[in-house]
């Protein structure tokens, strides 16, 4: 457990992959929209932050019109999304040289 502090998840998420070939990792619980988490992730796989229509209107069709779901809906360029059936946030993994986040 690590706080919600973009440099402290950068750095032990880079220490994790070069130590494993496989980092599971979870943000803040909840739809919260200060979760550094995927900032963090994004930076550290060098891509952007990319607002995800199709995401955003699944979530919309479960959920109705929520304050999160333009937070929740975007996510990091490189990402493989895993849907989620039964909450808004995707499950996202990556590769990065010879391990998997």
């Amino acid at each position: 457990c690590i706080p919600d502090n973009k440099d402290i998840i950068l750095e032990t998420l880079s220490e994790s992959l070069a130590c494993a070939s496989l980092v599971i990792a979870t943000g803040g619980l909840g739809p919260t929209i200060d979760d550094l988490t995927k900032e963090a992730v994004a930076e550290l796989m060098d891509c952007s932050l990319e607002y995800n229509e199709t995401l955003a209107n699944e979530i919309l069709e479960r959920f109705g019109k929520i304050s999160s779901i333009e937070n929740q809906a975007t996510v990091p360029s490189k990402a493989l999304l895993f849907p989620n059936t039964s909450g808004t946030a995707p499950g996202l993994a990556f590769i990065k040289g010879s391990s998997v986040l």
